[in-house]
């Protein structure tokens, strides 16, 4: 049995993919967590703080994806959420820019980008991508 799971909706964790042999969890691709939101703020240089990329554990070969980037204000009316983190499989949401919500991430296990509001509070960061599950078989 397996669960392929689904990418995190908006400002929530990715949800685990696992491989399951006789009712025991044998792989584990965990889900990504989310970025949390800044404070209302005009401060240039503020940032607001990335979400962890997910894990990967128990498999040959175990490929975590990445965390997500910063988002950063330019000025007090310019700034930009932060981009998804990305998986072993493509990129996640790219980089929103000044005053939108974040964009969906895109390829398997692709992280949403974060939104971004100037002098204001942030819009909400988008969700991530589906896992998937690949297995390779080798004899020799």
């Amino acid at each position: 049995a397996y669960v392929v799971g689904g990418g995190g909706a908006a400002d929530n964790a990715g949800v685990d993919s696992t491989f399951n042999i006789n009712g025991t969890t044998i792989l584990t691709a965990g889900g990504g967590q989310p970025g949390t939101a800044g404070a209302t703020s005009t401060t240039v240089g503020t940032h607001t703080a990335a979400g962890a990329g997910g894990t990967a554990s128990n498999g040959d070969l175990n490929i975590p994806g990445s965390g997500g980037m910063l988002g950063i204000i330019f000025s007090g009316t310019a700034g930009s959420g932060g981009r998804g983190g990305s998986s072993a499989l493509g990129f996640g949401g790219g980089d929103p820019g000044s005053n939108v919500a974040g964009i969906d991430g895109d390829a398997y296990g692709g992280g949403g980008s974060g939104g971004h509001a100037s002098g204001a509070a942030n819009r909400v960061g988008q969700s991530g991508a589906a896992g998937t599950i690949a297995i390779l078989e080798f004899h020799g």
